[in-house]
């Protein structure tokens, strides 16, 4: 699926959320963190006057749109963390 991608600007006023692209992945949280590298490169581009911040800031103000709420970096890694437990879990229930 293809999910909108947008950029959390709050170092102006007011805090303002700028489309950054889309990305394509299976799920929303795959979609998210395979392109996180290409959105923090088109993100640098776009915006070089933050570019002194490390990536793990700019990591928190990017957000997923795929419903309500959006999805957080974070977020996603949660949800992928939560669905590898639960697979792992389930493979050794089995063994």
């Amino acid at each position: 699926m293809t999910y909108e991608v947008l950029f959390y600007n709050d170092r102006i006023t007011p805090a303002v959320y700028y489309p950054l692209g889309t990305v394509r992945g299976k799920t929303p949280e795959d979609a998210l963190l395979k392109n996180l590298p290409k959105l923090l490169k088109r993100l640098r581009r776009a915006y070089p006057d933050i570019d002194w911040l490390p990536d793990e800031k700019l990591e928190r103000d990017i957000y997923l749109v795929s419903g309500t709420p959006m999805l957080s970096v974070i977020g996603a890694r949660l949800k992928q963390e939560e669905m590898l437990e639960e697979q792992y879990g389930k493979e050794e229930r089995e063994d």
